[in-house]
């Protein structure tokens, strides 16, 4: 009888080995994939954030086409980085291109059009679709900084700014 239970204690301890060691495992593999996750949310971070500065700069100085040129060559990243970037960014970013391509749109309609009146119309509203995009892809960097834990860098300013004298 005692041989059955030392082979039944035998028995548990290489089972409880075997659970041993395949929990930890485990633990490594999902350790392994956090760390892997983490590295590429900060490297997507920093390459969004390059791209949303970039697109700043060129949505400034550019046509609507180009931006949307732009777009079109950055595609293939942000597909690829969509999973490790803030939700919110996704959701600026396809909002830019939507209304640069709204842009685009109003562009050419402008170019077809004689009315004065319908003229001013359209630019005033290309003017609202302009300044909407430079609120959302600030709206993209407010993100990243939330995502990072980063506050993002501010400019002080005096509290009480003298009168101009004239």
């Amino acid at each position: 009888m005692f041989i059955v239970y030392m082979l039944f204690g035998a028995f548990l301890v290489l089972v409880g080995g075997f659970l041993a060691i395949w929990y930890q495992a485990k633990k490594v593999r999902q350790i392994h994939r956090e760390e892997i996750m983490a590295q590429r949310q900060v490297e997507a971070n920093a390459q969004g954030f390059n791209h949303i500065t970039d697109l700043r700069s060129l949505m400034q100085e550019n046509t609507p086409e180009q931006v949307l040129e732009w777009f079109s060559q950055n595609e293939k990243w942000f597909l690829n980085s969509r999973l490790f970037l803030p939700p919110n960014f996704a959701q600026k970013w396809l909002s830019i291109s939507k209304y640069c391509r709204r842009l685009v749109q109003l562009n050419t309609k402008l170019k077809e059009i004689t009315d004065e009146l319908r003229k001013g119309g359209i630019i005033d509203e290309m003017r609202e679709y302009e300044s909407f995009c430079t609120k959302l892809a600030q709206e993209a960097l407010d993100e990243i900084y939330r995502d990072m834990n980063i506050a993002p860098i501010t400019i002080d300013e005096p509290q009480d700014q003298p009168e101009p004298q004239t």
